[in-house]
């Protein structure tokens, strides 16, 4: 008897002429309530936030729904699918990857607290005016951790908050680190996880 032995994996190649046209429909899940009413909208919830206008900011884990005084829900940031943030784009057309948490100042810029895919995480702004979603400069940290647009090297940060004064509070794991005029720095906890 002759064995035939087969490869581990094996390779399919499609030829298409350049004229083709691929089409993908989806078949089950994939929706993203919008312009509904909140009570009829089916929702996993991660964050709230409260806008001085008297708006709600709902976070699942890949959009942000903005529920209005008249009580309708709409789609304000996100697309509902996992995918690195488009900076400078409309924010209801740019993916999220997974929001971790998010706050509303006092001009109604929504920030984003969105984890990176990678390793830390990106904070983004919402500009109410414009719609338009921007990734947020943060300073380097005094313990050494390096700046990026919109990045914080620092694993584990899964709260956010922002005062009055524009001020940042990114918490979580084992510390609360506090971003005020340009600079971050450790304000509570040591860094090392302890018990209590």
């Amino acid at each position: 008897m002759r064995k035939c032995v087969l490869p581990s994996m094996l390779w399919l190649t499609l030829h298409l002429p350049v004229s083709a046209q691929l089409v993908i429909n989806t078949v089950a899940g994939g929706y993203v309530p919008n312009n509904v009413s909140a009570t009829s909208a089916s929702i996993a919830i991660v964050g709230l936030a409260l806008g001085p206008s008297g708006a709600l900011y709902v976070a699942t884990t890949n959009a942000v729904y903005k529920i209005g005084t008249n009580g309708n829900l709409a789609l304000y940031a996100g697309t509902g699918y996992i995918a690195p943030p488009l900076d400078s784009a409309q924010a209801t057309q740019s993916p999220l990857i997974s929001v971790l948490a998010i706050a509303v100042d006092s001009n109604e810029n929504l920030y984003i607290w969105d984890a990176r895919g990678d390793s830390g995480q990106r904070l983004l702004r919402v500009t109410p005016t414009t719609g338009v979603m921007n990734a947020v400069q943060l300073p380097a940290r005094a313990n050494g951790f390096p700046p990026g647009v919109g990045a914080y090297s620092s694993v584990g940060q899964n709260a956010f908050a922002i005062d009055n004064q524009g001020n940042f509070f990114i918490g979580g794991g084992a510390e609360v680190d506090e971003v005020t005029a340009g600079t971050l720095q450790r304000i509570a906890g040591t860094g090392t996880v302890g018990y209590f």
